[in-house]
């Protein structure tokens, strides 16, 4: 993963040069924060889950706080994938939290994310999941032609993908794929 840019602070004002990064750190702390209350109330939804009577689960969530199903699903996916480990997600968007917690997202992507082998973006994400589908897909012919740079070029050539290549975790579950056949 390349680095994040760093702000030029000394390019500010002096009158805000103490204000901006105050303000980064007190919203950084707002994140984790955010993060912690996603997985609370996807325990407390999927708790409640749980209790209610068949069907009831969707009027309760309607009458309650007007949320769809949709919504109270991702809450309960990140509560069911990162219950026990709330600092892999502390940094993260909503969206990015929300699409490594999807059913469709497999460990192996998230430890790539944690491990910092890929961005945690929603192209470097969608790419990852790719090439896992492509080596599933080489599994079921029985060959595996596919390497993961290959696969990855071909769906994100753009120059921000580039720091997928060539990863040796996300190149060994590659192999790990296809030697399961």
């Amino acid at each position: 993963m390349s680095p994040q840019p760093a702000f030029d602070y000394d390019a500010l004002d002096e009158a805000i040069r103490g204000f901006v990064p105050h303000k980064a750190d007190e919203t950084r702390g707002l994140l984790k924060r955010t993060a912690r209350h996603v997985l609370a109330i996807g325990r407390n939804l999927q708790e409640v889950k749980d209790r209610l009577p068949h069907g009831q689960f969707l009027a309760w969530l309607q009458a309650e706080f007007g949320m769809s199903e949709r919504h109270a699903r991702n809450f309960m996916h990140v509560a069911a994938r990162f219950e026990n480990k709330a600092e892999i997600i502390a940094d993260l968007s909503l969206t990015i939290i929300y699409a490594l917690a999807a059913p469709s997202t497999s460990q192996a992507v998230i430890e790539q994310v944690e491990s910092k082998q890929i961005s945690p973006t929603l192209e470097t994400i969608r790419a990852a999941k790719e090439a896992e589908r492509q080596a599933s897909c080489c599994i079921e012919a029985k060959t595996c032609p596919y390497t993961l740079s290959v696969v990855l070029m071909s769906l994100c050539p753009s120059s921000s993908c580039t720091t997928l290549i060539g990863i040796p975790m996300a190149n060994n579950m590659v192999a790990a794929l296809c030697r399961r056949s």
